[in-house]
């Protein structure tokens, strides 16, 4: 109760990351977002993905900026594409005005979040405008006991989660699922564990049901 009271009076823009590894439907999720009416308020998406952005070019509604492909669609919410710098288009979404309700930074299916995080609590400039609101890790039901194994990203990538979404529920079997939920118990315990098809959260406001994100939280995953 103390967090959500302390998020209610602070005035800086809350800032979540997705991540998941490659495949996972992170991508279909931000499409979600993107396209739907909900109750999120006016979303910055900020795709650090190499490539190019995966928006679907009929929701585009205006480019607001040339060098960073700042695009708003339909729905309001605002969405760029980065090569890296993490920093410079957090800022420039955060100067939006109107002001955007919250950001949320898709990472690259390839990298672990804590470089990432680290912007948001070891860079002073960053901290006083936005605060770190929680991490979403999207992870492949069917694929997930291999990529442990395979990808050394994909544990990071679940032990900083506060909300992990269980993807592609429908391609497997019950049981695989609860397989799945105790593999992800013994790497996360305190992450809220939803299970998906196509990667729809019901409703999209169950996004914002993450908890703020401190050095504390991050050093107490490293060790």
């Amino acid at each position: 109760k103390t967090q959500h009271k302390k998020m209610a009076s602070d005035d800086r823009i809350p800032v979540r990351i997705l991540t998941g590894f490659l495949g996972s439907g992170k991508t279909t999720l931000v499409n979600h977002i993107l396209t739907q009416e909900h109750g999120l308020g006016r979303v910055g998406v900020v795709e650090n993905e190499y490539g190019e952005t995966s928006i679907d070019g009929r929701i585009v509604k205006s480019h607001l900026f040339d060098d960073q492909q700042v695009i708003e669609v339909s729905n309001g919410c605002l969405c760029c594409n980065v090569r890296g710098d993490v920093k410079k288009a957090v800022l420039e979404m955060g100067a939006q005005r109107p002001r955007i309700d919250s950001i949320l930074i898709e990472a690259s299916g390839v990298a672990v979040p804590g470089p990432i995080i680290q912007t948001f609590l070891g860079d002073l400039e960053v901290a006083s405008k936005f605060v770190l609101a929680g991490v979403i890790t999207v992870v492949d039901a069917r694929h997930l006991e291999m990529q442990i194994t395979t990808a050394p990203q994909v544990p990071a990538q679940v032990a900083f989660a506060d909300l992990i979404l269980v993807n592609k529920v429908d391609l497997v079997s019950p049981q695989h699922v609860a397989a799945v939920r105790e593999i992800l118990a013994t790497m996360n315990a305190h992450a809220e564990v939803v299970e998906t098809h196509r990667c729809r959260v019901e409703p999209l406001e169950r996004l914002l049901q993450t908890a703020p994100f401190g050095q504390e939280k991050f050093d107490g995953i490293l060790e």
